[in-house]
């Protein structure tokens, strides 16, 4: 799995679901379980992105970007969507990421759970200064 301790896209991608799912464990509650919790967490996060760039576009390119239900526009949305039924959802190959990523040191999860904060917070800060723009 690990390259000189280098990480590939679909991985990081699995150890940001596997931090977004433990954060729905230290916050525990009602209703949905945490799997379905943290999957719509995560296609928030990822839908803010996509925001950020239309309104980019908007600003940068001076296009209208309106983004309606059957538009070629919102496929990314439907990849997304799909995207997380593939991955996480189908035969619950979440609980193989997450067997995976606990039996890593406390040490380096710590420092992975500093840089998916991070960068939930860069895309957030950029849909925000995307919408002032």
């Amino acid at each position: 799995m690990l390259y000189n301790n280098e990480m590939n896209i679909i991985e990081m991608y699995n150890y940001f679901f596997y931090k977004i799912y433990n954060l729905m464990e230290y916050f525990k509650s009602q209703g949905f379980g945490n799997k379905f919790r943290a999957i719509i967490l995560m296609t928030f996060i990822e839908g803010w992105l996509l925001f950020a760039i239309y309104n980019y576009i908007d600003v940068f390119f001076h296009q209208s970007t309106t983004i309606q239900f059957f538009s070629f526009k919102s496929v990314p949305f439907i990849i997304i969507v799909l995207l997380k039924w593939v991955v996480f959802i189908k035969n619950d190959r979440w609980k193989i990421y997450k067997q995976q990523y606990d039996q890593w040191p406390q040490a380096k999860n710590l420092k992975g759970t500093y840089i998916v904060t991070g960068i939930v917070i860069f895309i957030f800060g950029n849909l925000i200064f995307s919408g002032y723009l």
